[in-house]
């Protein structure tokens, strides 16, 4: 059999007591290999998480598309990226409320460089998107609901 040790810290004697049993085909080296362990800490890639269907709304993660399918018609949102980040995180979750700061972390990866003005703006136009989305498909379709004082939530508009 053939044995490979690799490994820092392996000493001369552990190499010497390898290399001394003439039953084993011994390969013994030292390698120092800087960065492997914070590799090796990395989390695994997974792939990215398909959001189910909601109210009639389907997401192609891979291609970043939202598409609204009613009775007369399937239409392709046009969503800038931060509104469909914004319903990627209302979609994980639909019919629960999502309180503002938590939506700026999320969606800006910092609520404390987010303007109330900005977060409403995405909100307003998303909305925008969704409203003409439902009347060309002729679905009650999706909607975001403002929960006075705490955020939002993606109800089923139903």
């Amino acid at each position: 059999p053939l044995v490979l040790e690799i490994g820092s810290g392996m000493g001369e004697a552990t190499a010497a007591q390898a290399a001394a049993d003439p039953s084993r085909d011994v390969l013994a080296a030292e390698v120092h290999t800087p960065g492997v362990g914070a590799l090796l800490r990395r989390p695994a890639l997974s792939a990215p998480e398909a959001a189910a269907p909601f109210a009639g709304l389907t997401v192609d993660v891979d291609r970043r598309r939202v598409t609204l399918v009613g009775s007369q018609a399937e239409v392709l949102l046009a969503l800038r990226p931060k509104e469909y980040d914004l319903l990627r995180l209302l979609l994980r979750s639909p019919e629960a409320v999502l309180s503002r700061t938590v939506i700026a972390e999320r969606v800006w990866g910092d609520a404390l460089f987010v303007s109330d003005n900005a977060l409403d703006r995405v909100v307003s136009s998303l909305r925008q998107r969704l409203a003409e989305a439902r009347v060309a498909t002729g679905t009650p379709g999706p909607e975001i609901e403002t929960v006075r004082g705490v955020g939002y939530r993606l109800a089923s508009g139903a």
